[in-house]
């Protein structure tokens, strides 16, 4: 048994909601992946000013229907086989400002907190010689070439220019040093 006609308002709503509100998230969707992508790459070189969040679609869906259905209404009322303007949903289309990507603050070392970890088992040529390397603790900001003693001995902190950046690791200097 059939109800008859599928009533406009209906086919509207289901068109604003399933076809129009789909593209415009997929579009969002797509342009935030692309910022975070393109963050991510100038986090790890951090050249130049952090680039700028995409300015994502909104939808005002009644406003889409309305439109939707003042058009429906208007749109075949000339002779058949005239053309049709396209149905215009830029007025019901707004953008705002995606949010920005903050870099985390990195940790303070608490004074007196040894920045050196333990030692890695790996060594690392410095001056002419191979040496023991210890871990550098997460938030260490000492600068290349700052000394620390403990009962381990004397550390000095060296780094390494690789594609990603500068890595750091600490070095234990002979007991001579």
């Amino acid at each position: 048994m059939s109800s008859g006609p599928t009533p406009i308002s209906a086919i509207a709503q289901e068109y604003v909601q399933d076809f129009v509100q789909g593209e415009i998230n997929e579009a969002n969707k797509n342009a935030y992946a692309n910022y975070e992508n393109v963050f991510a790459n100038w986090a790890i070189q951090q050249i130049g000013a952090p680039p700028a969040p995409p300015q994502l679609k909104i939808l005002n869906q009644p406003l889409a229907i309305q439109l939707f259905l003042a058009y429906s209404n208007t749109a075949y009322q000339g002779p058949i086989g005239s053309s049709v303007a396209p149905l215009d949903l830029s007025s019901a289309i707004s953008t705002v400002q995606a949010a920005a990507i903050t870099l985390p603050t990195p940790p303070v070392i608490p004074p007196g907190q040894d920045e050196v970890g333990p030692l890695t088992g790996a060594t690392t040529s410095y001056g002419g010689q191979t040496l023991p390397t210890a871990y550098t603790v997460t938030g260490d900001n000492s600068p290349l070439g700052t000394k620390s003693t403990d009962a381990r001995g004397s550390f000095i902190k060296v780094g390494n220019q690789t594609p990603f950046g500068i890595s750091s690791q600490w070095v234990l200097l002979p007991a001579s040093t």
